[in-house]
């Protein structure tokens, strides 16, 4: 189902804390070739952006400052 969600989508965005990527997952929903933007906490290592096509962008999250 994800997978064919992705097919279809213009552009997929995935939000993930980086922690999740220590977990060896028993399915994957679709590659990670077709992350168009992932949004972390952090930046990632150099192994961590070799899973991703040299095309995806990749953004840190910031947290607001509380007034």
């Amino acid at each position: 189902m994800k997978a064919t969600l992705a097919e279809a989508a213009r552009q997929v965005i995935v939000v993930s804390e980086t922690q999740k990527f220590q977990i060896q997952a028993p399915y994957r929903g679709f590659p990670l070739a077709a992350v168009d933007v992932l949004i972390t906490e952090r930046a990632l290592t150099k192994k961590e952006r070799a899973w991703f096509a040299p095309t995806t962008q990749l953004m840190v999250a910031t947290p607001e400052a509380s007034d």
